[in-house]
């Protein structure tokens, strides 16, 4: 539990979920709103790869959960990427192809490591 929530540094940050048995009831997140905390069951499907070496290693998959990548304080994803702003980009970018696509045109993103 947390018992100092003005110190440390675990903010913008998800982390797998585990029931306090001596506290069912226990609240999962006592961090303050702005720096919301997030807590999953599992990190399964989460990434595009996890072995390290692989094109892919540790980058958010086209199936994690929203708040993974939206969840930054920054509106980017959370994580070691959140640097790249890749959802703003892909937001602006969907922005133009909406503006400037012809009528009846649905695009297709394909996203590569």
């Amino acid at each position: 539990n947390v018992t100092n929530t003005q110190e440390g540094c675990f903010r913008f940050g998800a982390v797998i979920e585990h029931q306090d048995p001596l506290n069912p009831l226990s609240p999962h997140s006592r961090v303050p709103h702005p720096y919301e905390s997030y807590f999953v069951n599992n990190f399964d499907g989460t990434f595009t790869s996890r072995l390290f070496g692989q094109p892919g290693y540790a980058q958010l998959s086209e199936s994690a959960p929203l708040f993974l990548h939206r969840g930054a304080e920054n509106g980017s994803e959370i994580g070691a990427f959140s640097s790249l702003l890749n959802p703003i980009k892909l937001d602006s970018l969907r922005a133009k192809v909406d503006e400037f696509a012809p009528f009846g045109l649905l695009p297709v993103y394909v996203f590569e490591t």
